[in-house]
């Protein structure tokens, strides 16, 4: 996991939409698939940007706006409610 993430951040260097993407993947609410060593390996790696080095913080600590907004990623939108806003605007 620690490669993987290795990877996103030099695909997503200047893409923070990207970057989210690839922390959704250790992420889900309290659930962490990152040990605190492989985050501190992670961090001190080289491979990342500040801002990568933020959000990656911010985003395995539980209860953080980061971690919620990453979380959320994890779940799918109501598609009934976005159907019918398609709908109403003459979209669908």
């Amino acid at each position: 996991m620690v490669q993987y993430m290795r990877i996103g951040a030099q695909r997503s260097w200047n893409n923070a939409e990207l970057w989210f993407r690839y922390l959704r993947k250790i992420v889900d609410g309290n659930r962490i698939r990152l040990t605190q060593e492989q985050v501190r390996e992670l961090i001190e790696s080289g491979d990342l940007s500040m801002f990568q080095i933020v959000t990656l913080k911010r985003a395995v600590m539980p209860g953080t706006v980061t971690n919620r907004r990453v979380s959320e990623r994890n779940h799918r939108t109501q598609t009934p409610m976005v159907k019918e806003l398609l709908k109403r605007h003459g979209r669908a």
